[in-house]
């Protein structure tokens, strides 16, 4: 069941385009080509995870620490989900190819799995620019993807993974225009592995196995300090007056435009007019009171860095000169 081996690489007069390498088998052996291509494309630094090193304290059925492989090879794994586990699958109602050794890993309580880079050893934000995967049992067109995202959390590429019902899939990428991949997110399936859930059509269940990537490189050239403008709140607005529904609505539509945000970067928040006179933010525990200076169109506020990571509620409330208060919340992704 080898249904494609596909190197997506247009003529050298578009050389800076990435290259896309994509396969799926009913073996490992009709991906072992493709793979082995994909890792001359990440060069001699590279980094593989195929699992079958972890140890029976972070196994199933205790959780894997996301964190285990960032000292040694700079990739740390989380999920939206409750954590992650790896098994040979068994627990999972089997129906799992493994491409290499016995273990496989899933996020619990999601399909979605992000992979952010560290400088190995350290805490420092890092970038790679050649990813690939191994998915198990992808079994329908659209079941998987593999997006790619810059340290803002701007989408850079999103692949298909190609469906590969009881065998392997496998996508990599190789960016060759000095693109900076900090994140990736892998969707494995259309739904979260669990007990009881039955491996179908309609809920097509995937597993991960192998991770390889280049190595990471310390991000000396990072994106501005301020990441995103998340909120344009129109001063004078009181939520519980009469006249609320004529006012103008509260905005959060430029929110989409960043999935994640970083700790210690700046939010940019525009005014709808510049007679507001105080501000109040509260991320968490954290609360920040402004007193805008006299004809301020904007401010900025910086996520703490020990800020909780995950999805956390950012409140904005605005007092105007006229007493009246405007007030949103809005839901982002700190990590």
């Amino acid at each position: 069941m080898l249904s494609a081996v596909v190197a997506l690489a247009l003529p050298a007069v578009a050389s800076a385009a990435p290259e896309i390498r994509t396969v799926s088998g009913a073996t490992p052996a009709s991906l072992d080509a493709t793979i082995n291509a994909f890792k001359a494309d990440a060069g001699e630094k590279r980094s593989e995870i195929n699992w079958d090193g972890v140890p029976a304290t972070a196994t199933f059925p205790n959780r894997f620490p996301g964190g285990f492989f960032g000292s040694q090879r700079g990739a740390e794994f989380d999920t939206p989900g409750i954590g992650t586990e790896i098994s040979n699958g068994s627990p999972w109602g089997g129906g799992f190819p493994r491409y290499s050794g016995d273990k496989l890993f899933s996020p619990v309580g999601s399909n979605y799995t992000n992979v952010r880079f560290n400088v190995p050893g350290t805490p420092r934000q890092a970038f790679t620019s050649a990813f690939g995967v191994v998915l198990s049992d992808v079994d329908t067109t659209g079941g998987a993807s593999v997006t790619f995202l810059d340290s803002r959390g701007a989408t850079i590429l999103d692949v298909p993974v190609p469906p590969g019902p009881n065998g392997l899939s496998f996508v990599g990428v190789r960016f060759r225009d000095g693109e900076r991949i900090a994140e990736v997110q892998v969707r494995a399936g259309t739904a979260p592995i669990a007990p009881g859930v039955v491996d179908t059509p309609q809920t097509d269940l995937a597993a991960i196995d192998d991770v390889l990537f280049a190595e990471p490189q310390a991000d000396l050239a990072p994106p501005p300090d301020t990441q995103f403008v998340p909120i344009d709140v129109p001063s004078g607005f009181d939520p519980s007056s009469s006249s609320a529904s004529s006012a103008t609505p509260l905005r959060a539509s430029l929110v989409t435009l960043a999935k994640s945000v970083r700790r210690n970067r700046l939010l940019k928040v525009v005014l709808g007019s510049s007679a507001d006179t105080e501000a109040t933010l509260t991320l968490g525990k954290t609360v920040k009171h402004l007193t805008l200076q006299a004809g301020a169109t904007s401010f900025s506020f910086r996520v703490p860095a020990n800020a909780k990571k995950g999805k956390q509620k950012l409140r904005f409330e605005l007092t105007g000169t006229d007493g009246n208060t405007a007030a949103k919340s809005v839901k982002i992704n700190v990590i």
